[in-house]
This record gives C-alpha cells, structure tokens and sequence, in this order.
C-alpha cells in the first residue's frame, strides 16, 4: 500500500474514507447495540446522514468484524469469533489415521486461506457483501468440515450372481 501510494499514508483518501467509516461504525454500534440488521448498514447511514452525502457515496464498514458488530451486534460478532476460533482449534487439532504429506498439505491450505480472509477482511467488507465472495468463504468452510470429518467406509457391493440355467433336458 505504502510503495503504490506516494502520498502520506494518513492523508491518503482511501485510508480516510475507512477512518470515517469506522467513525460511523461506532456511532451505528453505540446507538443500536443488538444490530442494525443483516445488510442494512447503509440503509440506516442514509437515514441519519452526518454529511451531505451522495446516495452512492455510502458503504459498508471497511471492515468484517465491525460490520458484523454494526449489523447483528455484540451476540452476532460474538458467534462469529467462536465459530472462527472453534474452527481454527478442530483444524490445529486434528489429525487423520494415516496421516500423509498430502492430508499435511491440506490442512496448511485451509490455515492458510483462512488467515488470507482475515487478513483481508480487517480492510475490506467484500467477504459479508458480495455473493461470489460469501460463495468461496462457504465453500472453504464446507472444504474444512468435510476434510475434518472421519472417512466413511465404503463397503463392498454384492453383486448377484445368476446361476447358469440348468440344461433343458431334450424330450
């Protein structure tokens, strides 16, 4: 950010527009303390502007942990800190039968797509308000859970055997 950047990093608009916002964040979090609601972040911006703004100037929060303290509030954000930490620990804890370089592999791919949401997530919103984004996360937890679950054993199927039908005897 710094090196594509030339301006001062505060003063950057970019860094400034996030600033408000978490500004605005706090006010959305003291004045409803159980959530706005699921997506309505900017609905209720618009009905009590603080500046003249324009109707597309308005955006999430810059941020998924006070985006989701704005919209579901303290009970959401903290179901969602539980189910990244509950899902972080099963993750680091687990370890299959037979464990292969390969298992090892997936399990550094899940850790690390998911620090890469979280990282992100700490500067942007995309991952709470655009669908193909909701999609991967869905698709990442859904990838966790079916790698962290026991393998099924498959068993093997019968097949009938037809019995070779007995000779018709000539008459």
């Amino acid at each position: 950010l710094m090196l594509t950047r030339p301006l001062p990093l505060m003063t950057d608009p970019a860094v400034q527009t996030r600033i408000e916002g978490y500004s605005r964040a706090e006010e959305l979090v003291l004045a409803h303390p159980l959530g706005v609601g699921w997506s309505l972040e900017t609905l209720f911006l618009d009905e009590n502007p603080s500046e003249n703004w324009m109707p597309w100037e308005y955006q999430p929060t810059h941020n998924i942990f006070l985006l989701l303290w704005v919209e579901t509030g303290i009970l959401g954000l903290c179901a969602f800190i539980f189910l990244l930490f509950s899902v972080t620990q099963k993750l680091l804890e687990h370890e299959k039968i037979l464990g292969t370089h390969h298992e090892e592999s997936k399990k550094n791919f899940f850790l690390s797509m998911g620090l890469i949401i979280l990282c992100t997530g700490l500067l942007d919103h995309y991952w709470l308000t655009l669908e193909p984004a909701r999609f991967l996360a869905i698709i990442l937890f859904s990838s966790i859970s079916r790698f962290m679950s026991d393998p099924v054993p498959i068993k093997a199927i019968k097949t009938l055997r037809r019995s070779k039908p007995s000779p018709v005897s000539p008459k």
